[in-house]
């Protein structure tokens, strides 16, 4: 059921988004990479870059490595098809920095209905009396994870108690007990803001899981997994917030929304973050289009970053120095040290734990501010590319 009649245009995103879903795979032989995970030994080139980064995404303690997997990506940019290059390249991007610059480009008036808390409440009020929401994102856009996380509070208050999420793998069983992400948790939660989604929905008492499938069937086997998870015999246990990639909301074509909505009877409210892209300073904007790709009940254009967010929170600042020797290195050549920030009791409970935040060191940076959530006893811990830990120390304000 359409709920919102769209208008408005199309972009060049629309474009780039299918591109990066293009599956073109190139089969080089003979090609010998060396690892600097494990350096005294030689390994082929795998078939297709998403291979050649994840060979190397995991340190022999089964912590992420976030540098090296970039370093290689961009090492062999040249011996893959460009389209599935892109692809990963930008999924493993996204893990490595929580940095996301916040568009002050103009645009005109009359292209937007709502924006920033109205476009929220309308989001809350069409959502409050439903008994599914459905929520996409773009696997490589962090912003849509916040969002995700800013309408936690609101949905629960309407009543909502799960949180679906194709990014979490079924088999962390110990998710909901634990209370944050770890490695195994899933792919896309290794990535900060993926996490605090995680972490933020267990904490106000969501019941988070996984529906993810694999398979030939994969849509249909989705929305066998979320009515699996959501009903007990014939009832629904609760009302339910689904998390999903980019175009699984679609209401036609063979998707997982269409194929939930037959087997459960149950029309889910489908908001789509993806398929339009907004270039203004603006927060959050309802759109007004007459030509949407696929069909959804309302599409947004979201323009929130990790900044916009803790200025709405009143995020902590903490500033940290970095040692001269470190900064030293830094300076003659890039992606040399990530530091990554955890909350203190999470890493010392498991240090699989994903941070809560991503810094890239630059060159010339001798001194970095970070804004974390107030509330919390942070730890950081500077890696090189070889995910040697260079410093770990607590963080002071």
């Amino acid at each position: 059921m359409i709920r919102t009649k769209i208008h408005g245009i199309n972009i060049s995103a629309i474009i780039l988004s299918v591109l990066l879903t293009c599956v073109c795979i190139k089969y080089a032989q003979g090609t010998v990479v060396h690892s600097e995970n494990q350096p005294d030994r030689n390994i082929s080139l795998p078939s297709n870059p998403f291979m050649l980064a994840s060979e190397s995404a995991l340190l022999q303690d089964t912590t992420v490595n976030y540098l090296l997997p970039i370093y290689l990506l961009r090492k062999h940019e040249q011996d893959y098809e460009r389209p599935l290059w892109i692809q990963a390249y930008t999924q493993y991007l996204a893990k490595l920095t929580s940095e996301a610059r916040c568009s002050k480009e103009a645009q005109h008036a009359d292209m937007f209905q709502k924006t920033n808390e109205v476009a929220l409440s309308y989001l809350v009020q069409t959502a409050k009396n439903e008994r599914v929401v459905m929520l996409n994102e773009s696997h490589f856009v962090g912003r849509h994870r916040i969002l995700a996380e800013i309408l936690l509070d609101s949905l629960y208050a309407y009543g909502f108690r799960y949180l679906g999420m194709e990014a979490v793998h079924e088999n962390d069983t110990m998710l909901n007990k634990r209370g944050f992400a770890i490695t195994s948790t899933g792919f896309y939660t290794r990535e900060p803001m993926m996490a605090n989604l995680v972490r933020s929905a267990i904490k106000k008492g969501y019941h988070v899981f996984g529906y993810d499938d694999r398979g030939q069937d994969r849509s249909r086997n989705q929305a066998l997994n979320i009515q699996r998870k959501i009903f007990a015999e014939d009832s629904l246990l609760g009302k339910t917030f689904i998390f999903a990639g980019s175009g699984h909301i679609n209401e036609e074509n063979d998707q997982m929304a269409q194929h939930f909505f037959k087997l459960t009877g149950i029309d889910p409210l489908t908001i789509d973050q993806v398929l339009f892209v907004e270039r203004t300073d603006r927060f959050l904007t309802i759109l007004d289009t007459s030509t949407p790709i696929r069909k959804c009940d309302i599409f947004i254009a979201n323009n929130i970053c990790y900044n916009l967010w803790a200025d709405q929170n009143d995020y902590e600042i903490y500033t940290i120095s970095i040692p001269e020797n470190i900064a030293e290195q830094a300076k003659d050549e890039a992606l040399m040290f990530v530091i990554s920030f955890f909350i203190a009791d999470e890493y010392l409970k498991d240090h699989r734990a994903t941070p809560v935040y991503n810094h890239l060191l630059k060159a010339g940076e001798q001194e970095i501010s970070v804004r974390l959530p107030r509330g919390n006893e942070y730890s950081f811990i500077i890696r090189n590319r070889q995910g040697v830990i260079m410093l770990m120390r607590n963080l002071i304000l």
